[in-house]
């Protein structure tokens, strides 16, 4: 082949050693197919290492590498983008970043044409890609710029100056439901429809929030994050059944991850997969661009980048958008009465999940024993309020009520510190009439009472002692009488350990108490797997904050990362002088063809290539009439274990395209029937060869053994 110049740069380093481990890791076959396509046939005798160099110095070259960005299509782009985006990924990884894009046949065959071309090699890391870092800067650059995957566009000026909406599905909301579920745990009839009273209640106390179709859909929503929280369960007799130890876990969490939870609980479908989605959703939300706007499509490679990062696989579908803007963490654009195809992150609901901890608002006490809970008030004192009082009004500020029957319900709940609740939260003091009731309804509501907890009981001769050591005393519950005392079952152990100290030891039998028939979640324990690193997702490689644009973003600004209008027609003039030069050449009718594949997937560069020598002896496709040319092919799939790309014609002539796996031919009739499995789902099919109109081997024209294909199955 002729030499074409020098290299433009002296390749050295960890670029040169990666693709010259990649090269020599390849079967033979593959190998010494690369070699003869672009180098031209092999002569003996040959090293191996004097070969590679020779691949690099003709990647090296700058004519080479203006044939490989000429011939760069949008396709193209897509697949090298979101390889640049995800690193070293996983075929089935790359499929779902690009499914809504591509088809699964289409993507299939991109991805060994890109690695037959080059631009992709295998990854470090078992079955992955990776791009070829011998041509990543200085030849695919633009083509891997991650904007044509995630950039979004520009907000129109009156959107961007708009706070975005509360959210309805919010901590305030949850510590409202929690309050309202201790008066009306009966929501649904045995047919499983809201009870007319429930609804009127609902509708006095949450307005139109929880009513109507839209209402009773967000109802189901909560109710369903809330039991995959383990949060409360459903029970036919009882109704909803709250778990007050569950909620006083969530309450212990920082905020915003109390909130992320609450978004992503309807997501997941048990509590550990909860806690991972919400550090997602944590991530993505401080990573989405706030003054621009993201197609269905986007917004799901953004979550996907981000799981990336997280190291996990998450059940994501074209609907997630949809579910995240209806718990009000996206905003959907576009006409209501439309399915919305573009959504923006909305920015009161992201500022939930920024807020620094203590932020906290203060809740009034008013003297009609109403208390006024205002936004910003942290959710363990909206927790402890809810306990012991009664829903009247939720709104941006939540309006609850004090009565002897609120306060009888906490009581079956241990929630018996009502007054001292009130004083930390409300304030230092209290309205006169309130403090007078809250004395006389406590004094009544437990002068009978059923206490659950451990009764430490002192003799008459350590009474003295023990009565006023001060280290029990803040484990101790309650004096029931003289040398008796009341002690919360977690705080045995420390109170075992000071009696000790002062050289007493006790003996305690504990019986577990239920709570809604199951243990406490471990949220601690899930919420420590995602300290540190693990909420990073990969840096995109742009800017998040761009420059604005002239007219203030009311359009979408150009995008770079495309060649210019010029650039299309060398490569159409390159694909027309290859096929001339092809067709002036005398070959066998089954290598012109193969090298008019090759031509037709860009791996002939220049008409050097063209030779019957750098071919293999069988062709690649067969079709229309030539059934023995079919036959044959299928033949070679089965026995190399290479895929088929089957074109069939549906009863009105229409082509449909299908990705097989071939398993095996059987008689059938005077026909032959293929046997092989659909990809990607691997659904068998049965195909007679003569009502194919195409088969084609997929292995890639070059790399041919299963090893060079990530993700073989």
């Amino acid at each position: 082949m002729q030499n074409r110049g020098t290299p433009i740069i002296s390749n050295t380093g960890q670029t040169e050693t990666a693709f010259s481990r990649y090269l020599l890791s390849l079967e033979d076959e593959s190998f010494f197919a690369l070699i003869r396509n672009y180098l031209g046939p092999v002569r003996t005798p040959y090293n191996k290492h004097d070969l590679i160099a020779g691949m690099i110095e003709f990647l090296s070259r700058e004519e080479t590498r203006r044939a490989i960005r000429a011939r760069i299509d949008d396709e193209d782009e897509l697949l090298l983008a979101a390889t640049a985006l995800l690193g070293q990924a996983r075929e089935d990884q790359l499929y779902r970043f690009l499914e809504d894009r591509l088809d699964y046949a289409r993507f299939r065959w991109l991805l060994l044409n890109l690695r037959d071309r080059l631009l992709l090699i295998d990854g470090s890391s078992p079955a992955t890609v990776r791009i070829n870092p011998l041509l990543a800067e200085t030849t695919l650059g633009p083509a891997t710029d991650p904007r044509k995957l995630i950039a979004g566009e520009p907000l129109l000026r009156e959107i961007l100056d708009t706070p975005g909406e509360l959210p309805w599905l919010s901590a305030a909301c949850a510590a409202a439901l929690y309050a309202f579920l201790r008066e009306e745990p009966n929501l649904y009839t045995q047919a499983g429809k809201l009870r007319k009273r429930t609804a009127t209640r609902l509708e006095e106390r949450f307005g139109t929030l929880l009513t109507g179709p839209v209402g009773e859909e967000r109802l189901e929503t909560a109710l369903r994050g809330l039991a995959t929280l383990e949060l409360l369960a459903f029970h036919d007799d009882e109704g909803v059944l709250l778990r007050p130890q569950a909620w006083d876990e969530l309450a212990d969490l920082p905020e915003e991850w109390i909130q992320a939870l609450l978004w992503a609980a309807p997501l997941a479908s048990a509590t550990p997969e909860a806690f991972d989605i919400a550090a997602l959703l944590i991530a993505f939300a401080g990573t989405l661009p706030r003054e621009r706007s993201f197609s269905r499509g986007e917004i799901l490679r953004i979550l996907r980048l981000t799981e990336a990062g997280q190291n996990q696989t998450f059940p994501f579908t074209g609907e997630t958008p949809d579910l995240l803007a209806r718990v009000g963490l996206l905003l959907p654009l576009g006409a209501p009465e439309e399915p919305p195809e573009r959504f923006r992150l909305n920015p009161a609901a992201a500022a939930l999940l920024e807020r620094a901890p203590g932020s906290s608002g203060k809740a009034a006490l008013q003297a009609t024993m109403e208390i006024n809970v205002p936004p910003g008030t942290l959710f363990r004192d909206r927790l402890d309020l809810a306990r012991i009082t009664a829903l009247r009004r939720f709104d941006v500020m939540v309006v609850l009520e004090l009565s002897r029957e609120s306060l009888s319900s906490a009581l079956r709940e241990d929630q018996i510190a009502a007054r001292e609740t009130i004083l930390r939260i409300c304030g230092p003091s209290l309205p006169q009439n309130v403090d007078f009731l809250l004395h006389r309804w406590q004094d009544r509501l437990q002068a009978v009472r059923l206490i659950r907890g451990v009764v430490l009981v002192i003799h008459q001769e350590a009474e003295e002692l023990l009565g006023s050591a001060e280290q029990l005393e803040p484990f101790i519950q309650e004096r029931l009488a003289p040398g008796v005392m009341l002690v919360a079952p977690e705080a045995v152990p420390r109170v075992e350990e000071h009696l000790r100290s002062l050289g007493f030891h006790g003996s305690v039998r504990l019986e577990p108490a239920a709570s809604g028939g199951a243990p406490p979640p471990e949220y601690r324990r899930f919420l420590q797997r995602h300290r540190g690193s693990a909420l990073a997702p990969p840096a995109p490689g742009y800017s998040r904050r761009e420059p604005p644009s002239p007219g203030a973003g009311s359009a979408p600004q150009e995008r770079p990362d495309h060649l210019p209008e010029a650039a299309v027609s060398p490569a159409e003039s390159l694909t027309a002088t290859l096929m001339e030069t092809l067709e002036a050449q005398d070959l066998p009718q089954e290598a012109a063809r193969e090298l008019a594949l090759r031509i037709e997937g860009k791996l002939i560069l220049f008409p050097e290539q063209i030779s019957p020598d750098v071919v293999a002896r069988h062709g690649v496709e067969a079709k229309g009439l030539d059934y023995l040319g079919k036959i044959r092919l299928v033949e070679q799939a089965i026995r190399e274990e290479e895929l088929l790309e089957v074109i069939m014609r549906t009863t009105e002539g229409a082509p449909v395209k299908l990705l097989l796996r071939p398993r095996e031919l059987i008689q059938s009739g005077e026909d032959l029937m293929l046997r092989a499995l659909e990809l990607p789902e691997g659904k068998p099919l049965r195909i007679r060869i003569r009502r194919a109109s195409l088969v084609r081997r997929l292995s890639g024209t070059l790399l041919r053994s299963r090893k060079a294909h990530p993700g073989a199955r």
